[in-house]
């Protein structure tokens, strides 16, 4: 961390190509590498959105600046002067220091600065989708498994995990970027936030290979932020991968598994949904300050062009849909030697 004449602390990162200059009048508001490298495995970590955050100088020409000067005298304030330079102000270390959930923090994986990266992310030709996605290289297929909260991509991914022969490359988002008409997919995060009671109910023989045991209270209302890294896949990027697109609904008293193919008319607005679950939505900061939505129309109409742009130029494999249980979430789907096709065009209907 770096202090300069103006009495501000200055500290860089780089994030898929990005370069992040952090600045505040408080070296506190920057020095908790739980958030920014994950030390002691928190839910809060950035790394549960990311895959990492790299240490580098502050660079005074960085793609994104945020500042934050605490004044305890002053309102809370949040703006942005220009492109990819933002700064607020007011009691901060009051709000960070009374908060009691560090995720809804400034740099909190569901604060305000979260939000920013995706927004600047996008900003610079890479997308982000909400997902879980693992590789299945014995077939070079890449599954992106889109959802948003609740919808049960994690227990997806869990189900592949305990099938066995695939590698983790996203736990919460899956980035890409087109160029030249070639899709680039971009590792996403690695730690996993897992819900209990899905390891506890739904996958008891995952306790012992995550070093977990089952909680003394109720697992519903429990999480655990696990690593996966051991599992990742080794390359950082693929280009022009196969891909099979999933999108689940999971209920936990289903017996049978519904797979169907998605109609193409139907996965562009789905996916653009996606592509702005984790940057459109406003924020409630420290659950006290409501920040208005930090999407614009530009970026909106970016984002679609986005969508397309993926639906039509990514080598799509396959895209279902599945309604089922935790056990049978991939029945039909993974392993599968011979997925048919491309996005299906006839019309189906979800149960």
């Amino acid at each position: 961390m770096l202090h300069d004449g103006d009495g501000l602390y200055s500290r860089g990162f780089s994030l898929l190509g990005m370069t992040v200059t952090l600045k505040a009048n408080r070296c506190e508001l920057l020095s908790d590498d739980e958030y920014f490298l994950g030390k002691g495995a928190r839910l809060h970590s950035l790394l549960s959105n990311f895959c990492k955050l790299k240490e580098i100088p502050p660079e005074a020409g960085s793609d994104l600046t945020f500042s934050l000067i605490d004044s305890p005298a002053s309102p809370f304030g949040f703006s942005q002067s220009a492109q990819g330079k933002y700064l607020i102000t007011g009691p901060i270390m009051d709000y960070e220091s009374a908060s009691k959930n560090k995720r809804a923090c400034i740099f909190g994986n569901m604060g305000l600065f979260s939000k920013i990266l995706v927004r600047e992310l996008e900003c610079k030709g890479v997308y982000s989708i909400h997902s879980t996605s693992f590789y299945d290289r014995k077939n070079n297929r890449l599954y992106i498994v889109m959802g948003g909260s609740g919808s049960g991509k994690s227990t997806v991914l869990l189900k592949a995990i305990s099938l066995g022969g695939i590698e983790v490359f996203g736990t919460e988002l899956t980035h890409f970027s087109i160029t030249g008409g070639r899709t680039k997919m971009h590792k996403g995060s690695l730690w996993q936030n897992c819900r209990m009671g899905n390891l506890v109910f739904d996958f008891p023989e995952l306790l012992p290979r995550f070093g977990l045991q089952t909680p003394a209270g109720d697992p519903w209302h429990t999480y655990e932020s696990v690593s996966l890294m051991d599992m990742q896949v080794g390359e950082d990027d693929f280009d022009s991968v196969p891909l099979v697109l999933v999108m689940p609904r999971i209920e936990g008293e289903r017996r049978n598994a519904s797979v169907r193919p998605v109609p193409a008319t139907s996965v562009l607005g789905a996916l653009f949904q996606n592509l702005s679950d984790k940057v459109s939505p406003p924020t409630l900061l420290w659950g006290k300050y409501f920040v208005p939505s930090i999407d614009t129309p530009e970026r909106q109409t970016a984002r679609m062009e986005a969508a397309r742009n993926f639906l039509g130029e990514a080598p799509i494999v396959g895209c279902r849909s599945v309604l089922s249980s935790p056990q049978t979430c991939l029945n039909g789907i993974f392993p599968l030697e011979n997925i048919d096709g491309y996005l299906d065009s006839q019309e189906g209907q979800d149960e």
